[in-house]
């Protein structure tokens, strides 16, 4: 998709073009899940669980993920190490749950 060492990451308009089409992994502790705001069809799997598993949550290494916090940090985390574990389609909501609601 993207060529340099950041095509994971992606700001709002882009993430409005493939939400519908992705897999939508709010990496949040389950209760920040539960008491903030969220992405409508996002899925909880805190952060350590899913840097641990990813195969229990992504059915394929092609699968279109998106990773989602507050902010943008635990989930830049997250994609780095979902790339990592060798699922190139893994992106980050660069500006998390608090700059998608702007």
């Amino acid at each position: 998709m993207a060529k340099n060492k950041n095509d994971y990451q992606i700001d709002n308009k882009e993430f409005d073009k493939i939400k519908n089409k992705a897999l939508i992994i709010d990496v949040r502790d389950q209760e920040e899940f539960q008491l903030l705001k969220k992405i409508p069809h996002s899925i909880n799997v805190p952060y350590r669980q899913l840097i641990a598993h990813p195969e229990k949550f992504i059915t394929t290494k092609e699968e279109i993920v998106v990773t989602i916090c507050n902010a943008g940090h635990r989930s830049t985390a997250a994609a780095q190490s979902l790339r990592e574990q060798g699922y190139q389609n893994a992106f980050v909501l660069i500006t998390g749950i608090y700059g998608y609601y702007r």
